[in-house]
């Protein structure tokens, strides 16, 4: 009797388990892609973030935002260099949620803006930066709406992927640098 208890306990935790595997796999790469038109949460390398705000040439007074921002590590790392506000955009709930809990542990909560909303659906007629590391497809859907929305003068930082209208104006290993 006790023997089929635990081993019905341990079936149990395993179809917990299993379930929640399904839901992180599901939430992190099958519903972006499907769902949403971005990629699947793949953080950006520290070294490339780097690269990619140092390119950016954030000055103060600055406003950017990250599309598919992920963990938030590129609107943190636009703050430390000086941006004044930075917002990230991501549908992801769970990297919402922890992009919120780290902008308040770092005292950044009134700089950085975490908004859980679709890239396609962003609000990017004041901003003076974005960055990106998207895939090819979602780079050819952004193409028109920054293009059509984005002010003059600003800049598109993009990782590793291209847009197929745009030159770049700088080009650094994976890393390019747009302007409207």
């Amino acid at each position: 009797m006790i023997t089929t208890f635990i081993a019905f306990g341990l079936l149990l935790s395993m179809l917990v388990i299993t379930g929640l595997l399904f839901f992180w796999i599901y939430s992190t790469t099958l519903l972006p892609v499907f769902y949403h038109h971005g990629g699947p949460y793949v953080p950006t390398k520290m070294p490339i973030v780097e690269q990619m705000v140092r390119l950016a040439e954030i000055k103060p007074g600055m406003r950017v935002a990250d599309l598919g921002s992920g963990d938030g590590r590129l609107v943190f790392a636009a703050l430390k260099a000086g941006a004044d506000q930075a917002v990230g955009y991501e549908i992801n709930p769970w990297l919402v949620w922890r992009s919120r809990q780290t902008a308040r542990r770092l005292g950044l909560q009134n700089r950085a803006t975490f908004i859980r909303r679709s890239m396609f659906e962003a609000e990017v007629k004041d901003l003076n930066i974005i960055f990106l590391y998207q895939l090819p497809n979602t780079m050819l859907l952004l193409n028109d709406k920054l293009w059509r929305e984005l002010p003059p003068g600003a800049r598109v930082v993009s990782n590793g992927f291209k847009f197929k209208d745009w030159a770049p104006i700088k080009e650094e290993g994976p890393v390019r640098v747009y302007a409207k």
